[in-house]
């Protein structure tokens, strides 16, 4: 996202600067965040492609979360990706 391109902006900036192990820190810096949002989309698609069984239970479940803000607000960070800062 954003954030990410800031970041490897600023890497790419020192890296041409002369410090080449800034792209070696950017990446050990943003894997755990990549692969945080990797987990995140792989559990949303799970929950997207249930099994037609558990999908009553599944959409009941979410429509009742959905009316709390806190899971409203946690959400819409995840989704914008500006809780990976």
């Amino acid at each position: 996202g954003i954030v990410d391109a800031i970041c490897l902006a600023d890497a790419l900036v020192e890296a041409l600067a002369g410090r080449g192990a800034a792209l070696d820190a950017y990446g050990a810096q943003r894997r755990p965040v990549a692969m945080e949002v990797v987990r995140f989309a792989h559990r949303l698609t799970r929950m997207a492609t249930a099994p037609r069984a558990l999908r009553g239970v599944r959409n009941l479940l979410l429509s009742l979360l959905a009316r709390l803000p806190a899971v409203q607000k946690q959400l819409a960070w995840r989704l914008s990706g500006l809780v990976y800062r």
